[in-house]
C-alpha cells in the first residue's frame, strides 16, 4: 500500500478504501469479525463523519464572516504597524496553537485559525510552506497533548486492561518533550523545511 503511494499509483484515499475492503475480508476470512460488529463500526464512523462535517460547516461560516470583516488583515496590518519582532509573533502563534491543542481536535484547529494565520504570516515575511511544516509538527504535538490528545486515547484503546490513562499520560511527556524539541528546530533553522523546496524551484 505504502509503495502504490510513493510510486504514484494510487492517492491516500484510495489505497484507505482497498484497506478498509481487505480488512473486511480478513475479518470475515478469520470469523473475527460479525455483523453486529460492522454494525457498530458504521455507527462509529457516521458519528465522526457528521462531527467532521459540521465542523467544516462551523469553519467555513466563520471564515465567510473573517473575509467580510477583513480580520485578517487588519490583524496584519496592526501587527506591521506595531513594528512587533516578527518571532515574537510566531512564539505567541505557537503558545497558542500549543494551548488550543490541549482542547480542541487538529481538524478544528487547522480550520478556524489558518484563515486568520496565513495573512499574519505573509505580512511578516515569513515563508507558507515553513508555516506548513511548523503548524504540522504542531498538529502532532496536540495528538498527543492531555486531557483531549486524540492519540492517548488510541493507545488507550488498545492497550491491556491494567495500563491506566495516567500510565500513558506519564509515557507520553518523553515524545511531547521530542516535538517541542523539534518544533523549536523547525523555528530556529528554516532551512531544515525550505532546503528541499528551493532546490527543487532551482531545478
Amino acid at each position: 500500500m505504502l509503495a502504490a503511494i510513493y510510486f504514484g499509483i494510487a492517492t491516500p484515499s484510495e489505497i484507505a478504501g482497498v484497506g478498509c475492503f481487505l480488512a473486511l475480508v480478513i475479518g470475515f476470512a478469520y470469523r473475527r469479525l460479525s455483523w453486529e460488529a460492522l454494525k457498530g463500526a458504521f455507527l462509529s464512523t457516521c458519528r465522526i463523519t457528521c462531527f467532521i462535517g459540521w465542523i467544516l460547516v462551523a469553519a467555513t461560516v466563520f471564515g465567510y464572516i473573517l473575509s467580510f470583516l477583513q480580520l485578517p488583515q487588519q490583524l496584519s496590518e496592526w501587527l506591521v504597524a506595531q513594528s512587533a519582532s516578527p518571532y515574537l509573533v510566531i512564539l505567541g502563534i505557537n503558545v497558542l496553537l500549543i494551548f488550543l491543542g490541549c482542547i480542541m481536535d487538529p481538524a478544528g484547529i487547522l480550520l478556524v485559525t489558518i484563515p486568520i494565520l496565513v495573512p499574519v504570516i505573509k505580512a511578516l515575511g515569513f515563508d507558507p510552506v515553513w508555516f506548513g511544516v511548523m503548524f504540522v509538527v504542531n498538529m502532532e504535538l496536540a495528538q498527543i497533548t492531555p486531557p483531549l490528545g486524540l492519540n492517548l486515547f488510541i493507545i488507550k484503546s488498545i492497550a491491556p486492561p491494567e495500563v491506566t490513562l495516567k500510565d500513558i499520560l506519564i509515557g507520553a511527556w518523553p515524545f511531547m518533550i521530542l516535538d517541542l524539541i523539534g518544533l523549536a528546530l523547525v523555528i530556529i533553522f528554516p532551512q531544515i523545511i525550505l532546503w528541499l523546496p528551493s532546490t527543487m524551484l532551482r531545478g
